[in-house]
């Protein structure tokens, strides 16, 4: 017992021991992993007021500077003006001396080679001909739907084939009995007749007339005439009726396609007319120098690259005017030449069936008349057979008689039933396999002649396309061509280069002997009349602040008379939203150059939550501030870092007005010894 109890106090012992050392650990690792984190200093959200300002410097510019260019290679002669001098539209400012534009005859002698190798492959173009694939392929559909609706008709031809059997076998039926009635009522009436030979004449003429009414009856049967003969004539009639109307729709058609033509000449004109607007005004961008007051060229790449734009645009447009139009008129032409060439077809093989019945239904006539006349002949034989034989047996024949009549009459209804089944049976030769494996064929064949006519146009677009290309190449380098030639016609000087607008001259590059080239600059002045401005960029934000009118502030001195004051504010294309371009005149004693720093939108206003700028972070999900929470534990408060998403109303240098969900109160980090993100534990600076 005292071992259990000594093997007790141990355990518990041991139990006290470990207790202690975790707990002493736990203090221990708390108080290191809080000096691990980041420090970070806080503030108390609370409301105020925000002045917001804009600030901004910018150069003066004038609003015009006029550069005096050169229209062709001359060489000076002398310079009527000094650099500083103030002079009038129309004022001299240079002599040249007189000869001949050698970029004109240069041009020229260009234009000549252009269009030479522009007419040479215009001649070379080849205008493909659908005609015949598109007919061939249009007939096989034909063929494929005929063959179609003969499929679904074979099930009804079938059924028609079954019940005209059925008919021919009750008419056959009939008819034998009639005939077996006929051959026993002559056995009686030969029988009382023997010996007689008066009738035996008779009889021996009624067999031969018989005999020659048997031949009648089988070539009558050996042919028919098809077909309605009345239906024949009124197809053939309503399709010369349909050629006539079509004949004439493709006149009209051709009329429409003339007018089409016209209409896109006019239309193209007017995009000529736009082209070399287009190409004026970007020689008048590219001939157009800016400088500064140190001399330097001011960039006006923006205006050129527009202007070629502008060029390019109306380009595009040069020869293109209702082309979709005439080639969906030239389609409509081609498909009504296809569909007189089917109805034509349609006409010559309703007149072949026309003729074919015609010719038929002759023939008909003609052996059933044989028919009837030896139907007769058997009546006359009969009648004088008949009448030997009155005085020998009245009730036999009289019996007979009715006998033959209703013979010949289901005779008939037999020819008929056997007629009708031979008409049923020719509709139905075909099975619905034949029909099917010949359906697939024609699938298979149209199919083949489809791709055939996709792929020889695939080919011949390209090579269009191709061709066109190179056209449009060719045709373009020669309108440029010819709107050069103008350009330097139009440029043509004399023997002075004069001011166009008065103003101040602020440049001469020329001196005399110089030669000054086509384009080149010899001269800027600045036109003073037209007042000086100038403009910079501002975030979207900022140019809330601003409205059209304000007067800015100056910060730096430039003179009591000096005023600047926004004009306009317009979207910056080159930042995709984000910011604007205020525009702003001067007026006062400046210089172009001299560089002024403003203050606009000075508009203060009170908000109820204002943090410093220093608190406000951004990452792609937007603007945000951290929060310190406290949150307790077993060994003190632990502070965590809460994100909040806001909306910055208005900011100032130091603080920024913001929205979201807040309350007004909140702890909010301004600094931190280290990056810290939403969620992670911090700990505050120690006061």
């Amino acid at each position: 017992m005292s071992s259990a109890v000594k093997n007790r106090a141990w355990v518990k012992n041991a139990a006290i021991i470990f207790l202690a050392v975790m707990l002493v650990l736990t203090f221990f690792s708390n108080t290191i992993m809080n000096r691990a984190l980041p420090e970070v200093a806080a503030q108390y959200a609370q409301s105020g007021t925000i002045t917001s300002k804009v600030r901004a410097t910018a150069d003066v510019k004038a609003n015009m500077t006029y550069n005096v260019e050169v229209a062709e290679t001359r060489i000076v002669e002398s310079v009527a003006v000094r650099q500083g001098d103030t002079v009038e539209a129309g004022q001299i400012l240079y002599y040249l001396a007189d000869r001949e534009s050698a970029e004109l005859k240069e041009a020229q002698a260009q234009l000549d080679t252009l269009q030479l190798a522009y007419d040479k492959a215009k001649l070379q173009l080849e205008i493909p001909d659908y005609t015949a694939d598109e007919n061939e392929i249009a007939q096989l559909e034909q063929d494929l739907a005929e063959a179609r609706t003969k499929r679904d008709e074979i099930a009804a031809k079938n059924e028609k084939v079954k019940k005209a059997k059925a008919a021919v076998r009750s008419a056959q039926n009939y008819v034998d009995s009639l005939t077996d009635k006929q051959a026993s009522i002559q056995e009686q009436i030969a029988a009382l007749s023997e010996g007689s030979s008066a009738l035996k004449q008779y009889q021996q003429a009624l067999d031969q007339a018989k005999k020659a009414l048997e031949t009648a009856k089988k070539n009558l049967e050996n042919i028919k005439a098809e077909g309605d003969i009345d239906a024949a004539r009124k197809t053939v009639d309503e399709l010369v009726k349909t050629l006539e109307d079509e004949q004439l729709k493709l006149n009209r058609m051709n009329e429409d396609l003339q007018r089409l033509y016209l209409a896109r000449d006019m239309e193209n004109a007017e995009y000529q007319a736009a082209y070399d607007d287009a190409v004026r005004a970007l020689e008048e961008a590219l001939h157009t120098v800016s400088y500064d007051e140190n001399g330097n060229p001011i960039d006006n790449s923006a205006a050129i690259n527009a202007a070629q734009a502008n060029v390019e645009a109306a380009r595009r447009k040069l020869g293109t005017a209702s082309d979709a139009d005439i080639l969906a008129q030239q389609r409509a032409i081609e498909d009504q030449h296809i569909t007189i060439t089917r109805t034509q077809k349609s006409l010559d093989a309703a007149r072949q069936e026309l003729s074919r019945i015609e010719g038929l239904s002759f023939r008909k006539q003609q052996l059933e008349s044989e028919v009837t006349r030896c139907e007769g002949a058997v009546d006359a034989a009969q009648n004088n057979f008949d009448n030997a034989l009155e005085s020998a047996s009245s009730s036999l024949k009289l019996q007979l008689d009715t006998v033959k009549t209703q013979l010949r009459a289901a005779q008939h209804a037999l020819e008929d039933a056997n007629t009708a089944l031979s008409d049923a049976q020719a509709e139905a030769s075909t099975t619905t396999e034949q029909a099917d494996a010949d359906i697939k064929a024609k699938e298979r064949e149209l199919e083949a002649k489809r791709l055939a006519l996709a792929q020889k146009k695939e080919k011949a677009l390209n090579d269009a396309a191709l061709s066109n290309l190179d056209m449009q190449a060719q045709a373009d380098a020669i309108e440029k061509q010819k709107a050069l030639i103008e350009t330097l016609k139009k440029k043509d000087t004399g023997a002075t280069i004069t001011a166009q607008y008065g103003g101040v001259v602020t440049s001469l590059s020329a001196v005399a002997g110089d030669t000054v080239s086509t384009g080149s600059v010899v001269a800027v002045i600045e036109v003073v009349e037209k007042g000086y401005t100038l403009q910079f960029t501002v975030t979207t934000e900022q140019a809330k602040l601003i409205r059209t009118g304000d007067v800015a502030s100056i910060n730096s001195w430039w003179g009591s008379d000096t005023v600047v004051t926004v004009t306009g504010i317009r979207s910056d294309p080159q930042s995709a939203g984000k910011s604007k371009i205020i525009v702003c005149s001067v007026e006062g004693d400046v210089t172009v150059g001299q560089s002024l720093s403003i203050v606009l939108g000075e508009r203060g206003a009170t908000y109820d939550i204002v943090v410093p700028n220093s608190a406000i972070r951004e990452d792609s999900n937007g603007k945000f501030i951290l929060i310190v929470e406290s949150k307790s534990s077993p060994l003190g408060n632990r502070y965590i870092a809460t994100r909040a998403d806001i909306t910055v109303l208005a900011s100032d240098d130091n603080s920024s007005a913001v929205s979201g969900a807040l309350y007004g109160n909140e702890f909010v980090i301004t600094t931190s010894t280290k990056p810290i993100e939403a969620g992670q534990q911090v700990r505050m600076v120690e006061t």
